[in-house]
């Protein structure tokens, strides 16, 4: 059985739901700023290749170069892609499995949200992201021989693609919860969102 939260608490959690949202869209519009720059592929996302080892440290991969513009495309990808994961976690409700080692304190989309149509409608409006969370999780959350491969293969974080994917997520979302907060701000984020 879930536990239940105030309305004071629930629209505390709005907050951190809203600034999921924003670094998300903030660290993709960032990264296609500076991939312009760079001159790296959008729609493609900076390959990991590119991701390598991207300090300035003599023993890095390419040796003595500037590599400050490479530091900063890896930040703003791992950024993106610990969002990406939150927010598809927390919509498609993956966090909430029985036997989980999550912590009972999550912010949990059913919190917001009762009708079980609707939590259904979401886990499948994020179905489409599951190799993008797989990626993420592989290549970014955790220290793992798939970044081997992934490497090998050339394969890459979809940054507009996959936050492109999360818009109609969001917005059901949005439309549906009870004591979320700032909605309109949301929405006027999903606007940039669609635009970028």
């Amino acid at each position: 059985m879930s536990q239940t939260y105030s309305e004071d608490e629930l629209i505390a959690a709005s907050g951190h739901i809203l600034y999921e949202i924003d670094t998300l869209y903030s660290t993709a519009s960032l990264w296609k700023a500076l991939s312009t720059k760079l001159q790296y592929d959008h729609n493609a996302g900076l390959t990991t290749a590119t991701m390598t080892c991207s300090c300035s440290s003599p023993y890095a991969i390419g040796g003595k170069e500037d590599n400050s513009d490479k530091i900063i495309m890896n930040a703003l990808i791992e950024s993106y892609g610990i969002h990406l994961r939150t927010l598809y976690e927390f919509l498609g409700q993956f966090n909430e499995k029985k036997n989980s080692k999550n912590k009972s304190d999550d912010i949990l989309v059913k919190h917001f949200i009762k009708d079980n149509q609707i939590l259904k409608k979401l886990k499948a409006a994020v179905r489409n992201l599951k190799r993008v969370h797989e990626f993420i999780n592989k290549s970014v959350a955790h220290l793992t021989y798939k970044r081997i491969e992934y490497k090998k293969l050339n394969q890459a974080l979809p940054i507009i693609e996959s936050m492109n994917e999360l818009i109609n997520p969001i917005k059901i979302f949005v439309e549906n919860a009870e004591h979320l907060v700032r909605k309109n701000d949301i929405l006027a984020l999903l606007a940039k969102m669609k635009a970028l």
